[in-house]
């Protein structure tokens, strides 16, 4: 039977809706993913922005760093030089230094500290170097640790001050790992008490400093031990440490220019 005119209008009128139903969903469905699209990629943004304010921060962050390991060099030189009497003599004692870094438990700044600190003592770069490196040496063969190295250096320099080697800086150099009763006895012939009665004058404790840093030093079985004991990963990173601010350093005298 063929449909009249007011059910083709219906029929159409249905089919019309349908189509504008599904064009109007596929067009939202669109949207949807069109605004979704567009909030990543807003949140792409923000998190790209984020990185670069994050890396300006660390760049802004590491050039300051290196213009003060800079400073910090320079200051070492200046007061090499007014120690020294000369930039000459003041360059050739940084690299001295920088061999004596090389060491266990020293890194270059740690080094420059403890070696200033008994040359106003005893007068003589090299041997306040031979004095840190032997209580690197004795520490270290030990198997003690940085902070009675540290407690080793308070106890040579407290010598120093007082000019007196007595029963408190003994019990410190031996909780160090230092032998100092071991190598003063054999090198001296003499008792505990006859030590203490010598370290009492200026000059009596001078004479067994130079014996108990010479007794570390001509001990080969202790320098051996002493490399046998040092952590290969924390010497590394003390290597890396002092690695790390000469690379800072030289960044550091570029940015400021000549």
């Amino acid at each position: 039977m063929a449909a009249t005119v007011d059910e083709l209008i219906t029929i159409l009128g249905v089919r019309g809706l349908a189509n504008y139903t599904t064009a109007f969903n596929t067009a939202s469905e669109a949207t949807r993913k069109l605004a979704v699209e567009q909030q990543q990629i807003a949140e792409r943004s923000l998190i790209a922005a984020a990185s670069l304010n994050n890396m300006a921060t660390s760049l802004i962050a590491f050039e300051k760093g290196a213009v003060m390991a800079a400073g910090q060099m320079d200051q070492m030189k200046v007061t090499l030089t007014a120690m020294l009497g000369s930039a000459g003599a003041a360059s050739r004692e940084m690299e001295a230094l920088k061999q004596l870094a090389e060491s266990p438990a020293f890194t270059l700044q740690s080094a420059f500290q403890g070696t200033q600190t008994l040359y106003r003592y005893v007068g003589s770069m090299e041997k306040a170097r031979a004095m840190m490196y032997g209580l690197a040496v004795s520490a270290t063969a030990a198997g003690k640790s940085n902070d009675a190295l540290m407690r080793a250096q308070l106890a040579l320099t407290q010598v120093f001050m007082k000019g007196k080697l007595q029963g408190d800086e003994l019990i410190q150099f031996a909780e160090a790992g230092v032998p100092v009763m071991d190598i003063l006895g054999k090198a001296t012939g003499k008792t505990y008490q006859e030590i203490q009665k010598m370290g009492q004058t200026a000059e009596g404790t001078k004479y067994l400093m130079d014996l108990l840093f010479r007794g570390i030093l001509e001990d080969a079985g202790m320098v051996n031990k002493m490399k046998a004991n040092t952590d290969s990963l924390s010497n590394a990173l003390l290597n890396l440490q002092d690695a790390t601010f000469y690379a800072k350093s030289a960044l550091g005298q570029a940015f400021l220019g000549p």
